[in-house]
């Protein structure tokens, strides 16, 4: 309800993803596989599952913190090699080290040099 912290709120999308994840490619996985065992089913159920990965990585690279770690990941070595170092973290003064973000999730900065001294 309306008392909710954002940890609580954090809490309830983490497992709402995993039960979506559960409902949509586990369920229909095991009837293919174990309830509808006639032909090619088991195939096909077997199939739809090993798609659980790609849905499970894709939606949870939707949450804005895990995509902009992923780009952060991804680019933060081609841009410090061709010099373009403003990647996308406050200077390591501009908050606290314990602030959270919209999601619960504690949010850690760090400043560009730490970033560049780790690659």
């Amino acid at each position: 309800g309306a008392n909710m912290s954002a940890s609580d709120r954090a809490v309830i999308k983490f497992f709402g993803r995993l039960l979506f994840v559960l409902l949509v490619m586990w369920v229909p996985a095991g009837i293919f596989m174990w309830v509808l065992t006639y032909g090619e089913m088991a195939f096909w159920g077997g199939l739809w599952s090993h798609v659980q990965g790609i849905v499970s990585g894709t939606m949870y690279l939707m949450k804005p913190d895990i995509w902009e770690g992923f780009k952060l990941f991804i680019c933060a070595p081609r841009r410090l090699a061709s010099g373009k170092a403003a990647l996308e973290v406050k200077q390591h003064e501009s908050r606290s080290t314990s602030d959270t973000d919209s999601e619960g999730t504690m949010a850690f900065d760090v400043s560009k040099k730490e970033i560049k001294d780790r690659l």
